[in-house]
């Protein structure tokens, strides 16, 4: 919000600013200042950019808040196959519907860091990782936990060729209802 007041100060300003400079010119009480106002100050650019640095904050805005609920989401999601309430493939299932509101290139970037043939493969890996930092505090949980995902994970790819299937996340928020 303060962001939002600093620009329509400077706008204000500029605006001050532009109907002197218009004046000025228009009166013609500086011989040659139509041309080299002209020149020095471009006035539709002045204020453009405070508008366009209020739409791009605007935009971060809305990506950290989307970011903000994914995450959240997934944390959610996570306590969910801890306490055995999900399984491994409707987790992922989940974690992919959470993630179709998120930034298609910052997305990109983070999954292709994670190992895997797919992105349903990912996914998974994406759900064991959000379980592992759920259970940080308790080492030995962690670790039985993460067997048991991870023996999932194996099975599912053994079951169907090397790759991971997941149900449509709308099935599985039915399911949970």
């Amino acid at each position: 919000m303060e962001v939002c007041k600093r620009i329509a100060r400077v706008a204000a300003a500029l605006t001050f600013v532009a109907a002197v400079v218009v004046i000025v010119v228009g009166l013609g009480w500086v011989p040659g200042a139509d041309e080299l106002v002209a020149g020095a100050l471009d006035v539709k650019a002045a204020f453009e950019e405070p508008r366009e640095l209020l739409a791009k904050g605007q935009r971060l805005d809305e990506l950290l808040e989307s970011e903000r609920r994914a995450a959240k989401t997934k944390n959610d999601v996570a306590a969910e196959v801890i306490a055995g309430r999900l399984t491994l493939i409707e987790a992922a299932a989940l974690f992919t519907a959470a993630d179709a509101e998120l930034d298609t290139w910052s997305m990109w970037v983070r999954m292709s860091r994670i190992e895997g043939s797919s992105d349903a493969e990912r996914q998974c890996r994406k759900v064991i990782g959000y379980v592992e930092i759920a259970l940080a505090d308790e080492p030995s949980a962690c670790r039985e936990h993460v067997h048991r995902l991870t023996a999932e994970l194996e099975s599912e790819l053994q079951r169907h060729g090397g790759t991971v299937s997941l149900p449509d996340s709308e099935s599985v928020r039915l399911r949970e209802i």
